[in-house]
């Protein structure tokens, strides 16, 4: 064992000798700083929210009263600017007779002077057994605490053939009352 302790001191010091040599007129004794290793954030976010709504009107149509629904949305950042959202949502009005269920998808697109998205939304009905399908463009900019959007969003249905455009254009803003709840106030003419 003496022996292989003895045979090393010899080749440590000449892999010494070499790196010093290598290191050139600048070297000193100062080390050189270590950049802290980073780990890339590879979790998933998410953000579940359920509500109320006294009335349900979605888009001018009242479908009734005592609405309690439930969404989760659950972005995936592909790059840095472009991002994929998929976002179901469930509602059920009290008295039982109306039941929706939305499977939402997206990819949205940091273009610098506004974000721009492209998704689909699946409405199901289950009572009736209708669904209808929308694509959907839109863009949205923010203006220090104040969030503008606009959209357009084409309806239609592959078991009657029906569909319709909608658009909307509208501002928000966070009011933000603690870590876990906030206040989003919203004006919007469609």
């Amino acid at each position: 064992m003496k022996l292989t302790k003895l045979l090393a001191l010899p080749l440590l010091a000449l892999v010494a000798a070499a790196g010093t040599a290598n290191a050139g007129p600048q070297a000193n004794n100062a080390k050189a700083p270590i950049s802290p290793m980073v780990e890339p954030d590879d979790s998933l976010g998410f953000t579940l929210s359920v509500g109320y709504d006294s009335t349900y009107v979605f888009r001018g149509v009242n479908f009734g009263d005592h609405l309690v629904w439930g969404s989760l949305t659950i972005p995936v950042k592909l790059t840095d600017k472009l991002t994929f959202t998929f976002a179901p949502w469930y509602g059920n009005i009290a008295d039982g007779n109306y039941d929706e269920l939305d499977l939402v998808a997206g990819l949205s697109y940091d273009a610098g002077f506004a974000t721009i998205g492209l998704g689909y939304t699946w409405y199901y009905f289950p009572f009736n057994g209708f669904d209808t399908n929308e694509p959907n463009l839109t863009i949205s900019k923010s203006f220090g605490p104040v969030n503008w959007f606009a959209g357009a969003y084409l309806d239609f249905s592959a078991d009657n053939g029906d569909e319709g455009l909608y658009y909307e254009t509208g501002f928000n803003s966070t009011i933000k009352i603690n870590d876990s709840i906030s206040l989003v106030p919203e004006a919007k003419v469609s």
